[in-house]
């Protein structure tokens, strides 16, 4: 079990981060950013704007007269957004054209925006097979912590120059998280050194 327990923490000590791009952003982020295969989409208030996660080139923008306080990718390349006053809309994700309209009819659905600590982010060996057991991404201000998720110990600190709003979950594909943070967003690749 001790030499389990010491090819772990040898592992651990081999990860680092590395961005692979940083683009400033002329709005706010004001929830998680959420990506599928292509592109990372970014909501704004009462816009979505639509980049390519591997350049960060713009692909659509599209405003809403309602901020938006949910956003969910749905299959059949749709993404589902919820506004403040009840209204669902589910539009395309290749041009940002109105599939449907939903009324939830209430009033005021959400609170108004609540932005507090971004939520940890799990990253286990069935989602990254380069890792011997699941490790923790946890923001601090302006840090991001790689937690090893057996013992707690921090195995990596990478410091963005501006407080961290939002982290997306973990990017299989290009073996990345996005993490906003200031007028910034961020592709951070999880690297083994």
């Amino acid at each position: 079990m001790q030499l389990e327990f010491e090819r772990l923490i040898r592992d651990f000590n081999n990860i680092q981060l590395r961005i692979d791009w940083t683009a400033e952003l002329d709005f706010d982020i004001t929830l998680q950013p959420v990506f599928d295969l292509r592109n990372i989409y970014l909501v704004s208030f009462n816009k979505i704007a639509v980049y390519n996660k591997n350049d960060m080139t713009s692909v659509w923008i599209k405003q809403f007269d309602n901020d938006i306080e949910s956003i969910s990718l749905l299959d059949g390349n749709n993404i589902m957004l919820i506004d403040i006053r009840g209204l669902v809309h589910v539009i395309n994700r290749n041009n940002g054209d109105l599939n449907w309209r939903y009324n939830l009819d209430v009033n005021n659905y959400f609170s108004s925006f609540d932005i507090g600590a971004p939520r940890p982010i799990q990253i286990t060996y069935n989602e990254d097979k380069r890792l011997i057991t699941s490790i923790v991404f946890i923001t601090v201000n302006n840090e991001i912590n790689i937690l090893c998720s057996i013992t707690g110990e921090v195995f990596y600190r990478l410091i963005l120059d501006d407080f961290i709003y939002f982290i997306s979950d973990y990017d299989q594909m290009t073996n990345s998280v996005y993490v906003s943070y200031g007028n910034n967003i961020a592709k951070i690749i999880l690297d083994k050194r």
